[in-house]
């Protein structure tokens, strides 16, 4: 058996707080400048002492790795990763992109994601028939432009859904008091211009309207994530640096975190528990 390196350590580490990565992500996160074939040898030494294990179901053949029960335990992982459904791993991917994207302009610095969301609030006496009925893809908390503190649920929309599957979702989140936005990335300025429509026709129905929606393009945010657009239900637009307060830019390849990123977790998981619920 091979001694396990720092840098193994901090694989470990990058697996726990994503759930899953690539190879590729693996690379940027853990051997930035090694090349791949080093990378792999690697992985694959991990993977046969039984650290961690493979996954095969992304159209392009890339490799998703996950921590092991035992990899697991080495870190001591307190909400580990249930073993993913192969349909949702290249979503689950493309939200682990837009994650670092957003942690490395300073956003999303203590991000929940779903399936962390799932175990910390799984309980044994829940029927099959009343899961967890709305949990956000993800949930953060951040600074927007008046220094408020916003806790955002995000939603990475890579196909629309049926409207009725809309109006019972936004009517979740609407009834969430503790709820600050809902910020849907979306595939399309149509697609994004339809969820605004949806929302604001069941605001006509409300005393006090709800404007928590935002949403941006996917692509725009993975071409400049500073300067991605957020669009908001009222028809106006700002971009990601305006409208967040973000860390001003530096040479440094990790930039200071948002003071909001280390909000007490215990308010962060009464949040969630109220989404989630």
């Amino acid at each position: 058996m091979s001694l396990l390196t720092p840098r193994d350590q901090a694989l470990f580490h990058a697996l726990g707080k994503y759930g899953l990565l690539t190879t590729s992500q693996l690379s940027k996160q853990v051997f930035p400048g090694v090349q791949n074939s080093t990378v792999l040898r690697r992985l694959r030494v991990l993977e046969e002492e039984k650290w961690i294990y493979r996954i095969k179901a992304l159209e392009s053949g890339e490799l998703v790795w996950i921590l092991s029960r035992k990899g697991e335990d080495k870190i001591g992982v307190s909400t580990p990763m249930i073993r993913p459904n192969r349909n949702g791993i290249a979503h689950d991917v493309l939200l682990t992109d837009f994650r670092m994207s957003m942690e490395a302009i300073g956003l999303a610095q203590n991000f929940i994601p779903e399936w962390s969301i799932r175990r910390s609030t799984f309980d044994s006496k829940r029927s099959k028939r009343d899961e967890l009925s709305n949990v956000p893809d993800g949930i953060f908390s951040a600074l927007t432009w008046n220094g408020k503190v916003r806790t955002v649920a995000l939603e990475l929309e890579l196909h629309a859904k049926n409207m009725s599957r809309y109006e019972k979702v936004f009517t979740k989140y609407m009834n969430q008091k503790s709820l600050g936005l809902v910020w849907y990335f979306v595939k399309s300025q149509s697609m994004g211009h339809s969820l605004r429509a949806k929302w604001n026709d069941l605001n006509r129905y409300r005393h006090h309207k709800d404007e928590t929606l935002i949403f941006t393009v996917m692509s725009d945010f993975e071409k400049s994530p500073r300067q991605a657009l957020v669009h908001f239900v009222n028809g106006k637009a700002d971009s990601v640096e305006e409208y967040f307060k973000l860390p001003e830019l530096v040479s440094a390849p990790d930039l200071p975190a948002q003071s909001v990123g280390r909000q007490d977790a215990a308010e962060i998981q009464n949040q969630i528990l109220q989404i989630a619920s």
